[in-house]
Formats: C-alpha cells, sequence, structure tokens
C-alpha cells in the first residue's frame, strides 16, 4: 500500500525544546488511611511487607519473562526489619459519617499525607489503602509527573490471616481474598496503563490489566487462579519512574516520524503486519498496538501486541487475534525515557496513531485512503 497515506496517521511531528534532564529518585509512597475512629489492624505492617515482597517479586518475573531487565523494581523505602515505610493518615471524621465511602477522598488523603509528612510531590506514585469504610470501589490514576504526583490510587484494605508466598497464584488463595490482583492493577493505571485482555496464544491465564478474576472466569466458565503481564504491558512500564526508580520532572517528548510506514493483512496467516523505520530525535525500544474491532471483545478483553524497535529504528509487528470486524489498530512507540506515544503531541494512547481497518465477507482491508 502506499506510505504516503499512513504518514499522516504515524509521520506527526511534535519537538519538544531542548532542555536538561534532571533525573532524581522516584518512590512508591505507602498510605495507609483510617476514619478517626478506626485503627490499622495490628498485622498490618507485616501485611503490608508481604503485599510489597509478591508486588515486586510479580512485576520483575514477568517483564523479565518477556526480555525487559528491570532496574528497580517499585522502588518502596524500607524500615530498619524491612518493613516498608507506611505513611499513616487518620481523617477528622468517624467511619460511620459516610464521609469516606466514596471514590473522590483519595486527592484529599493525598494532601493530608504530603502536609502530614512532608512527602515530595512530583517524583511520587502514591499507593493508598483505605481501611473501616464502607468503600468498595478501587482507582487507579497516571500522572507522568505532574503536578499532582507521578500517580495515585485508591484502594480497599482487606485484613484476612494467612500465608502469601512469592509463588502463590496471583488470584487464588488468600490473594484472591484480598483482591492483590486490584492491587496491582491499578498500580497498573498509575503508569498510564490502559485495559489489556489476555493473549489466547500465550494460554498464561488471565491478564494483570484484563478483566476482574470473577468477570474472567465467569466468561471463560473456569477457575483460572493464573495471572501474567502481557507483552505490551511490560514494553509500556520498563522504563517509567516506578520501574527504574528514576524520575525526570521534566521528560522530553520525543518526535515520531515513520516515513516508510507500511501496514498490510496477511490473508494466508490472518493477521496484520506492520513494519517501518522509526525516525525520532529519542530512542525507542518497542513498538505497541491496540486492536480495537468495532464488533468484539469490549474494554477489559481488547487486545494488544508488542515487538523490539532495533538500534536502527526499524520494526516488524504481527497482530493476529483478530474479531470478524472492522475496526482501527492504535500505535503507540516506547521511548527509553519512559513516554510512549504515536504522534509525539502527549502521552499514552490517546495520542497515539491510528490505522483503520475494514472487514467485510471474510476478508479484511486497509483503506488506501486515510481519513
Amino acid at each position: 500500500m502506499s506510505s504516503r497515506l499512513l504518514i499522516a496517521a504515524l509521520a506527526l511531528l511534535a519537538v519538544a525544546a531542548p532542555q536538561t534532564a534532571i533525573a532524581e529518585d522516584a518512590r512508591i509512597r505507602i498510605v495507609f488511611f483510617t476514619p478517626s475512629d478506626v485503627d490499622p489492624p495490628a498485622n498490618c505492617r507485616q501485611r503490608m511487607k508481604d503485599v510489597v515482597d509478591y508486588a515486586q517479586a510479580y512485576y520483575g518475573k514477568w517483564l523479565r519473562h518477556w526480555g525487559y531487565e528491570p532496574e528497580n523494581v517499585l522502588p518502596v523505602d524500607r524500615e530498619e526489619d524491612g518493613t516498608p515505610v507506611i505513611y499513616f493518615v487518620k481523617g477528622d471524621k468517624p467511619a460511620a459519617s459516610g464521609a469516606y465511602d466514596k471514590v473522590g477522598i483519595q486527592g484529599p488523603i493525598r494532601e493530608q499525607a504530603i502536609a502530614e509528612h512532608d512527602i515530595p510531590r512530583q517524583s511520587s506514585t502514591f499507593w493508598l489503602f483505605v481501611y473501616g469504610t464502607k468503600l468498595r470501589a478501587s482507582r487507579g490514576w497516571g500522572g507522568h509527573g505532574d503536578r499532582n504526583g507521578n500517580g495515585l490510587t485508591l484502594l480497599v484494605w482487606h485484613d484476612d490471616p494467612g500465608e502469601l508466598p512469592l509463588d502463590a497464584p496471583l488470584a487464588g488463595g488468600l490473594a484472591d481474598r484480598i483482591n492483590l490482583k486490584g492491587y496491582l492493577h491499578e498500580l497498573g493505571h498509575t503508569m498510564s496503563l490502559p485495559h489489556f485482555g489476555p493473549l489466547d496464544s500465550h494460554n498464561l491465564g488471565m491478564s494483570l490489566m484484563g478483566p476482574n478474576a470473577r468477570s474472567y472466569r465467569g466468561a471463560r466458565k473456569n477457575r483460572e487462579e493464573r495471572v501474567y503481564i502481557t507483552p505490551a504491558v511490560a514494553a509500556i512500564i520498563w522504563k517509567q519512574p516506578q520501574m527504574t526508580g528514576r524520575f525526570d520532572p521534566k521528560p522530553r517528548m520525543p518526535k515520531v516520524e515513520v516515513p516508510d510506514f507500511a501496514a498490510r493483512h496477511d490473508a494466508r496467516r490472518k493477521r496484520f503486519v506492520l513494519t517501518g523505520t522509526l525516525k525520532s530525535d529519542l530512542s525507542a525500544h518497542s513498538i505497541v498496538a491496540i486492536d480495537l474491532p468495532d464488533q468484539g471483545p469490549d474494554d477489559y478483553w481488547k487486545k494488544a501486541y508488542a515487538a523490539r524497535v532495533d538500534d536502527a529504528g526499524r520494526f516488524e509487528l504481527t497482530v493476529d487475534e483478530l474479531s470478524p470486524s472492522s475496526g482501527e489498530l492504535k500505535i503507540v512507540f516506547c521511548f527509553e525515557n519512559g513516554i510512549f506515544t504515536g504522534k509525539g503531541t502527549g502521552v499514552g494512547f490517546r495520542h497515539a496513531a491510528v490505522v483503520p481497518y475494514e472487514h467485510a465477507k471474510g476478508r479484511y482491508r486497509i483503506p488506501t485512503k486515510q481519513e
């Protein structure tokens, strides 16, 4: 197909003014909130150590599995006895007031923690747990070093007894009861991860950024306990502060240009193949594409694919497991400074390059004319 027609999708330039990168320590700040009349559980510190130890081992394991050797997985400060530093915060209202039962409390709790414990704001990712309220929701928000911090979660703490071995399945036993998958899933959102479902070809169980265990088991009609990190997730998070321990308060936005980009459908092998050579002022290590069919998997099940970009900027990415539907591919490049973008206009899939495709009478076609 004509490369000119997809240059519009991928050869979009946004050159940031040169600036000096300032590397600072990045940290995961654990905040534990209770209402005025509730105390943290007696075993809170030890259980938090179990959770942090598991989280670091889990993220590190799957990054290495896909060939992304991590530098400093979830950098959390520790006390002398090895337990994580926890910033305890208490509200000024009792639990019965209902003041802490709904999403929306996370911002004020973060501000209280910063004020009371003198926590650096921008270089911090706030892993926030709430205990002793009727809150049921969990949420995660990406920050990328904005004025409010490098990310924020809102999680319900579950005080359940039992052992949490590092090799326990993430959706089995105690891990399942305390919603450990949710703890790590929402932490993923602090790295601006969207929802990615599992790829059938991997046969590794449910995906961390996909549906929760109940939804997955209901859809697949099984009792799956395994949870894995997909290659697309590994590529996106590899160079982010939560996986390096390094934070740049003014990350440089790369320019993105792929003058020889080509996309084709390989009918014999039932897949799309994306090729090209990235031209940029910053080095990229991977390309990631999300497949978004018009009819097919919902948000939590959408499939994403990753491939490495070589030293010359060349890449070849295959997208298979296609739904019989028209749709679009959203494409980003993952850069060495932690930024992932498809246009160079901002961070994340809102700034992805878009390649539409059509499906009719059992055949796929990438239009030669782009909107």
